[in-house]
């Protein structure tokens, strides 16, 4: 299912859901990009408010990759976010070749 209309390829289940709504536990908005120009502009924060949820899950999602790339577990300051642990700093930190570094 995706999309601003999903439907069930089923019928007999589709009229059910139509009968029977999910009730909506999140407020609808008029679309990702009107939600977070609304929230740029001092509105409630975007569903994909990037400071409070998708950046700590990315943290967390490439710190588990360290984790398995070094077999070992990874110590991470929360504060400052320096790797605590022993880890090769070319694994945090990679080198680039000439104009493909940051």
């Amino acid at each position: 299912i995706y999309g601003e209309n999903p439907r069930l390829l089923d019928d007999a289940k589709q009229a059910e859901v139509t009968v029977h709504p999910v009730a909506q536990k999140y407020p609808r908005t008029e679309g990702v990009y009107a939600e977070w120009i609304a929230a740029c502009k001092g509105g409630a924060p975007a569903g994909s408010n990037i400071p409070d949820h998708s950046g700590p899950l990315t943290e967390m999602v490439l710190l588990g990759n360290l984790a398995v790339r070094t077999a070992q577990p990874v110590d991470v300051n929360p504060a400052t976010g320096a790797v605590l642990t022993s880890v090769p700093p070319e694994l945090i930190k990679p080198q680039y070749r000439q104009g493909w570094g940051w």
